[in-house]
């Protein structure tokens, strides 16, 4: 499994690596902003699971971003602190002085990169409530500073459901603890010993949690058809048979 995956890494880094090359010919390389990045990662068994979707440990959702800005610009820059996708449209946006036309999650990321004010803030990634995956295990992480809160809702049938091909993951306790800092691969759950911790996000949790539900009962996976050429592009992904 593993070494199909990286088979799958270096047949994207040649055609990408093409498509710098493509760029430096025309010339347009230096002044181009390139923003390169994944939707997620995958997992090996680090948390008795495979594939992604069902989980929200880092070997799923920790995944690179990284920004070319036209003539070199901050080269070498590197940032420490937890940030999101959901911060590069208003990073872009921000850098090129585009209005923003309506209220868009995330924040700008120009701060943090220039040198300047950064506010501190939590970041939330959720596997909940996907219109195409209506019955994925649904979880809630809240990571801030160097901790990661992980809240799970009960395994249902219908999840289980969706892992009969791959195998489902271990059902994970309510709640899962871990100081990143620490325990970088999350091995070691703080909780029940972190319940203060826990207690202080309570608030915070239980609004998601009825926002998420909210989005589930209103929402069903609307019905799609696909024409010959998306078929046989899904199948050679791999998503359908």
């Amino acid at each position: 499994m593993e070494e199909l995956y990286e088979a799958e890494i270096m047949t994207f880094d040649h055609e990408f690596g093409r498509f710098i090359d493509y760029l430096k010919q025309r010339g347009i390389y230096k002044q181009s902003l390139i923003v390169f990045l994944s939707d997620h990662g995958e997992e090996f068994f680090e948390h008795r699971g495979w594939s992604h979707g069902h989980s929200l440990y880092n070997e799923l959702i920790k995944v690179p971003l990284i920004i070319k800005f036209p003539q070199g610009k901050y080269k070498g820059k590197k940032i420490e602190k937890n940030v999101g996708l959901i911060d590069v449209l208003p990073t872009l946006t921000d850098y090129l002085d585009i209005e923003q036309q309506r209220q868009i999650d995330g924040i700008s990321l120009m701060p943090l990169i220039a040198g300047g004010h950064f506010p501190v803030r939590r970041l939330i990634s959720s596997s909940a409530g996907c219109l195409f995956f209506d019955s994925t295990p649904k979880r809630i992480a809240i990571l801030f500073d160097r901790y990661k809160v992980i809240y799970n809702f009960p395994v249902s049938a219908g999840d289980k459901d969706v892992f009969r091909e791959a195998g489902l993951p271990p059902e994970p306790p309510m709640f899962e603890v871990f100081d990143l800092e620490k325990d970088p691969r999350e091995t070691h759950n703080l909780y029940p010993g972190s319940k203060t911790l826990v207690n202080d996000l309570q608030k915070e949790l239980k609004d998601i949690i009825k926002r998420v539900r909210l989005h589930l009962k209103r929402s069903r996976s609307p019905k799609i058809e696909f024409n010959s050429e998306e078929l046989e592009r899904l199948k050679s992904l791999g998503y359908i048979e």
